[in-house]
């Protein structure tokens, strides 16, 4: 696996100073969120926080009681480390489910909590649990029908996204037999659907500095999302953090590699400064004509045969032309 902790402490100092201390001082003239640095308003009411399996209707709750129980008998090693109390969602891929991390104080946690100054919007994520205190996380359960080469990419991809602000943290990843389990730090947040008509202007901007923030540091990463919508972004509309989660879909791109494209429009002219739109008979013509020119030089095929798409390729009578050009036509009817 590659490096990336020079990369990040890097990156880490390129980040906007300037930009992130106007944005704070934007947040203290709106008065409307807390920002990071109240950490207090970050904290979890613990005792709220365990018993919220209870305010769901009673049948969810024995639904939720059964599939806990069944990740449990399924990762044996699941209860030495966790206590599973609720479930937070599922997909077409996996459940995630809220449980508390009962050995937390016992490691070190600093790999995955980053460093991030005090300036920054994403400081909360840095600071380290009070002892003593309980600590939530979120478990995601891997359904088996979902390929190893995809949660193999997931779990990478989530490793080089360390040290990122607002994006999901991976804490530990485990698995027993077929049965796969992230350990994630657990995100207060509310159903987009309950607040997306009452948030503030305020509380709008501050969703999209977390989700664009969020982009632009996996973006440096060479990491593609592939799969942003609201239920991938959980935001909190009382403190106004957000953390974008579920890299299943995500992929590395190459920066470098060349991206080839049809020009559209002519060269600039007096009357045309940006050029003129071609019309599609147009795109490329001229490319593929000499293309064509050239492939009639060097073929050993009669000329008329190069460079032409004629239905007479596929004749049986045209064999010998598809065996010189290392085609199959000679098997279409």
């Amino acid at each position: 696996m590659e490096d990336w902790g020079g990369v990040e402490d890097e990156e880490q100092e390129q980040y906007d100073d300037d930009d992130e201390q106007e944005n704070e001082e934007e947040h203290d003239d709106l008065d409307v969120h807390p920002t990071s640095d109240d950490i207090d308003c970050f904290a979890l009411d613990e005792s709220e926080e365990e018993a919220t399996l209870k305010l769901k209707p009673i049948d969810e709750q024995l639904e939720i009681q059964h599939e806990i129980q069944d990740f449990k008998n399924a990762v044996p090693m699941l209860g030495d480390d966790y206590k599973l109390i609720d479930r937070l969602g599922t997909g077409t891929f996996s459940s995630v489910y809220k449980a508390i991390d009962l050995r937390y104080h016992e490691w070190d946690n600093s790999p995955w909590l980053g460093h991030h100054p005090p300036a920054s919007s994403a400081h909360y994520q840095s600071v380290p649990k009070p002892p003593g205190s309980r600590v939530f996380v979120a478990i995601k359960r891997i359904y088996v029908t979902s390929g190893p080469e995809r949660i193999k990419n997931e779990l990478l991809l989530m490793e080089l996204c360390r040290g990122c602000r607002h994006v999901s943290q991976l804490i530990t990843a485990f698995r027993h037999e077929d049965q796969v389990a992230i350990v994630m730090p657990y995100h207060r947040n509310e159903d987009f659907r309950e607040y997306f008509m009452e948030l503030p202007m305020p509380g709008i901007k501050e969703y999209f500095r977390c989700l664009l923030r969020a982009l632009r540091d996996i973006h440096a990463r060479h990491i593609i999302h592939r799969d942003v919508k609201p239920a991938n972004f959980l935001f909190d509309p009382r403190t106004g953090q957000g953390s974008l989660c579920d890299f299943g879909l995500a992929q590395r791109f190459d920066s470098k590699a060349p991206a080839h494209g049809a020009c559209l429009h002519t060269t600039m002219s007096k009357d045309d400064a940006h050029g003129k739109y071609r019309t599609k008979s147009e795109y490329n013509s001229d490319w593929v004509r000499s293309q064509q020119v050239a492939a009639r030089k060097k073929s050993k095929t009669r000329a008329e045969f190069v460079g032409l798409c004629s239905s007479r390729y596929f004749s049986p009578r045209f064999s010998p032309v598809a065996v010189l050009m290392e085609r199959t036509f000679s098997k279409i009817s």
